[in-house]
């Protein structure tokens, strides 16, 4: 997605995010109804990571907050 870009997702539609490149990514989020801003807050540490995601973090956190983690993201490349 180009500088600037905007993605709209509805409820319910599969996704996900993935930067590529060397380049740091900066994102906006924008969630309806509140609710999201929980789970990432949950999810987040005060330092930038040093690897992936804490996968059994994320998963057991998930149905608390009504969601569902699908598996990897498919290769685009």
């Amino acid at each position: 997605m180009p500088v600037g870009g905007l993605a709209f997702l509805p409820k319910a539609v599969p996704h996900g995010f993935q930067v590529m490149g060397d380049r740091a990514a900066r994102m906006l989020c924008v969630t309806t109804p509140s609710g999201f801003e929980a789970f990432v807050a949950e999810n987040s540490d005060a330092t930038p990571p040093t690897a992936g995601p804490d996968m059994a973090r994320l998963m057991a956190s998930t149905q608390k907050y009504g969601l569902e983690i699908l598996g990897d993201l498919p290769d685009l490349l």
